[in-house]
């Protein structure tokens, strides 16, 4: 098992923030085609769910005021207060996802609508390379921030679900 970091470095938090900001922004270009209120409505979509993780999970986190992966440590305390670490033991089932999958959902559709109503070729190209992209782009972050997690070691029951065992 590898070495847990009680601060993750700077480049894990940098890193982590432009996939998600690629991700949103390719999302928010592709629902563009509906119209700059579409793009709009996306974003702030985007941003209340980061806001949902910090006040749902980082809350309780034991990187809270600290340093994680993606930074939601240091900024959670600004906005939320300290809460149980008993949001680690609460059980969890797919469909709690849903809202966070919509993000990487509602461009997918969208692209998909927009070339049944004309066809463009960046619309398919962005369509077919953003589902792959979020995927594969949240595994790596999933197998990176994961495998040098305190919160790992303690209790996580999203690390759990994902990797199929049971408490």
């Amino acid at each position: 098992m590898k070495k847990s970091f009680e601060n993750y470095p700077l480049s894990s938090v940098v890193l982590s923030n432009l996939f998600n900001m690629a991700v949103y922004a390719l999302g928010a270009y592709l629902l563009l085609g509906f119209g700059y209120m579409a793009a709009l409505v996306y974003f702030i979509y985007c941003l209340y769910m980061e806001f949902s993780v910090m006040k749902e999970g980082c809350i309780g986190c034991y990187y809270y005021g600290k340093t994680c992966f993606c930074g939601k440590g240091r900024l959670c305390p600004v906005i939320f207060k300290k809460g149980s670490p008993k949001v680690f033991e609460k059980e969890l089932n797919w469909m709690m996802f849903l809202p966070s999958f919509l993000v990487i959902i509602f461009p997918v559709v969208g692209g998909i609508i927009l070339l049944v109503r004309a066809f463009d070729w960046m619309t398919l190209v962005l369509t077919a390379f953003i589902l792959p992209f979020y995927f594969i782009g949240n595994a790596v972050v999933h197998n990176y921030s994961c495998t040098h997690c305190k919160q790992r070691e303690i209790n996580c029951r999203v690390l759990d679900m994902f990797d199929g065992k049971k408490k």
